[in-house]
């Protein structure tokens, strides 16, 4: 069996346990081909990311099938594509067609679209700055340079040095990361994002003594950001001062464990032309609350149907299939998102979810590696993938991996036990103590630790 997903020391899952409730009917033969199908609507042409085109693919617009499409959206997108039709050499219609692809990830069409903008009006620094946003996650390299000429062209844009320094940093390239995320600072000192790149670049460069500062600005700025706590928490663990870090991790478990968002205007022009999926996943939350399982599940198929491009729809359509005890059918539709969302940690991340609860770890293990290769910083892969590699025997690998958690989750006591656990067996006791301290430190009645020091104690 499969260990229960909320167990403290047991693997990570956002899934509820499931209520009782009847069998429901299974919608599978209607739900998946349905999803599959959706995965490959859109991608008629094979646009480049970037470099010279074609002289007869420079006009070539994307054809997509409004069939397919919310009415809302359809309307937008005939609306923009006759704006293009009509003025074939504006900047502005292709880059207005491309933000409205954008905000709906239609990945390949939008990069197409933000390139010719950028060819077509090279002074407007916004169709760079798109297609740094969009190339980010899949192309850093490409973002950077995107991002780069978007600076060029609009120096005093702090929001556009802070993208490209993030990227750089993600990148490892320290040196050049510095210069942007200080003129960030500069232009825009009330971005606590900003502060939390300069720490995490001191702390990568060895310049520990120089990360608290800015740690401490952005608690500052964002007093109810966790990530911001947990931050400060580890520079002044590197530094020596433990009541510091324990009061800091101590105000982080306090706060929502939300991301820290972006403060970034000309990206909420972007997501303004969207309508969030967040609303037909509410709906159906609420209908699984009312034990309405095949309701809810008719809510999010059609949502899909209407609009493919959020990952989170596909995400929670296959949990409630996992609740109902059906793990094949979420890892197809997981797989089907795959299709259209290539890069999209979250997938990843549930569908190793669902391949450790029916015992396929291997598979668990690369889905896990590919959601933190997606999202470095990913806490929670990096704990599942511990709890993947101990059940395959590889206790040194499963140590490399919870240390990531606790690295990225410094505040995870579930983290911290399973280190301590391992360390111990492994015979490395010193460290083992040393784990578990900071386990009862953050959660000093937390049963597990309390089981786990009776152990350690019988065995000195």
């Amino acid at each position: 069996m499969a260990p229960r997903p909320h167990s403290r020391s047991r693997p990570h899952s956002t899934e509820a346990t499931p209520q009782a409730a009847p069998r429901v009917r299974r919608f599978h033969r209607r739900v998946l081909p349905a999803v599959v199908a959706l995965a490959g609507i859109g991608f008629a042409a094979a646009w480049l990311l970037s470099g010279a085109l074609a002289p007869q693919a420079t006009l070539a617009l994307p054809e997509l099938d409004v069939a397919t499409m919310p009415p809302h959206l359809a309307r937008a997108y005939d609306r923009a594509r006759n704006a293009v039709l009509r003025a074939p050499d504006s900047g502005d219609a292709w880059g207005e067609l491309g933000m409205l692809l954008l905000a709906y990830q239609f990945e390949q069409e939008t990069a197409h679209c933000l390139t010719q903008a950028a060819k077509l009006d090279n002074q407007d620094f916004r169709w760079p700055y798109f297609l740094g946003v969009h190339l980010a996650v899949s192309h850093p390299d490409l973002a950077v340079q995107h991002f780069q000429t978007a600076a060029q062209i609009r120096p005093d844009a702090g929001i556009v040095q802070l993208r490209c320094g993030e990227v750089l940093l993600q990148l490892e390239r320290y040196e050049q990361a510095a210069g942007p995320l200080r003129r960030a600072v500069e232009l825009d000192p009330h971005q606590p994002r900003a502060y939390l790149a300069l720490a995490k670049l001191a702390l990568a460069v060895g310049e520990t003594g120089a990360a608290l500062p800015w740690a401490e600005r952005a608690v500052q700025i964002a007093p109810e950001s966790r990530a911001a706590y947990e931050l400060l928490a580890l520079v002044h663990q590197r530094l020596g001062n433990r009541d510091a870090a324990l009061q800091a991790l101590g105000k982080a478990e306090q706060l929502s464990d939300e991301p820290l968002g972006w403060d970034d205007p000309f990206a909420a022009q972007v997501l303004a032309l969207r309508h969030d999926a967040q609303d037909a996943i509410q709906a159906a939350e609420a209908l699984l609350t009312q034990n309405r399982i095949d309701d809810a599940i008719a809510t999010l198929t059609t949502a899909l149907r209407n609009d493919s491009r959020d990952p989170t729809l596909f995400c929670r359509l296959a949990k409630i299939y996992l609740q109902m005890g059906e793990p094949q059918q979420a890892i197809e539709i997981l797989h089907a998102a795959q299709v259209q969302h290539p890069h999209s940690p979250e997938i990843f991340f549930h569908l190793g979810v669902v391949q450790y609860s029916t015992n396929q770890f291997e598979d668990a293990i690369a889905s896990f590696q590919s959601a933190v290769q997606c999202k470095p910083d990913y806490a929670l892969a990096h704990y599942n993938l511990g709890h993947a590699f101990k059940r395959l025997d590889r206790p040194e690998d499963a140590i490399a991996a919870f240390r990531n958690a606790v690295r990225d989750r410094p505040s995870y006591v579930p983290a911290h036990v399973n280190l301590a656990r391992l360390l111990w067996v492994q015979g490395r006791r010193d460290e083992a103590r040393s784990y578990l301290r900071s386990a009862f430190n953050l959660e000093p009645h937390n049963a597990e630790c309390q089981q786990l020091q009776q152990e350690f104690d019988r065995q000195p």
